[in-house]
Formats: C-alpha cells, structure tokens, sequence
C-alpha cells in the first residue's frame, strides 16, 4: 500500500486506540506493510498535524523502560499548541 492510501489507517488506529499505541504496535496491526513506508506516512501526518493549526497533534513519544506504559503514538487534543 503506498503511503497516501496508509496515511488515512494510521489516522484511524491512532484515534481509536485508548492508550499511545508503539510504531511496532502499529506495524502488527498493518500486517503486510512495508516499514519504511509506514514510517513515512507516519511522519507526514506527524508534520501535517503539526503545522495545520489543527486541534490536534500527533506526536511520538519516547520515555525511559520504567515508563513503557506511555511510550507509543498518540493524538493529544490538550498539547495542541492552540
């Protein structure tokens, strides 16, 4: 699948989730889907997000091993820059 047809299913998984999901989360649930094209269509909606003025932000979030209940991919209505 290439990257504007994964774009919107990333969107999807990312606010459905009720917890920040992992990239290798993300990839589990893209069974089939080539890294490096989900990882671009990923940051491209990282970017959009980040400089629409939207609602909303996309960001990644990397935190120490004692923290990995909060590392993952998340959209944060609170942290929107607005």
């Amino acid at each position: 699948m290439d990257k504007d047809s994964l774009k919107p299913l990333i969107e999807t998984i990312v606010f459905a989730a009720d917890h920040p999901i992992s990239f290798e989360r993300l990839m589990n649930v893209l069974e089939g889907e080539q890294r490096e094209e989900v990882r671009a269509a990923l940051n491209e909606i990282i970017n959009e997000y980040a400089s629409s003025g939207r609602g909303f932000v996309i960001e990644e979030a990397f935190q120490d091993r004692l923290s990995e209940a909060h590392q993952g991919i998340h959209g944060d209505p609170c942290h929107s820059g607005v």
